[in-house]
């Protein structure tokens, strides 16, 4: 469980995906991708930063 809630405070605090795969000594991201669970309130400033919605519509 402590695994988990580090990598996914890793990935909310913008840690590359990469370094997290290194961290957890793992041969392939998707394996890291495992522990993280990132939440709607996490996600949303990143969005919010992408813009996404704006260039969408352009």
């Amino acid at each position: 469980m402590l695994k988990h809630r580090a990598a996914t405070l890793l990935i909310e605090r913008s840690v590359d995906i990469r370094f997290l795969q290194h961290l957890l000594d793992h041969s392939s991201i998707a394996t890291a991708e495992i522990y993280t669970h990132v939440s709607d309130e996490a996600l949303r400033p990143t969005l919010e930063r992408a813009d996404v919605l704006a260039q969408l519509a352009a």
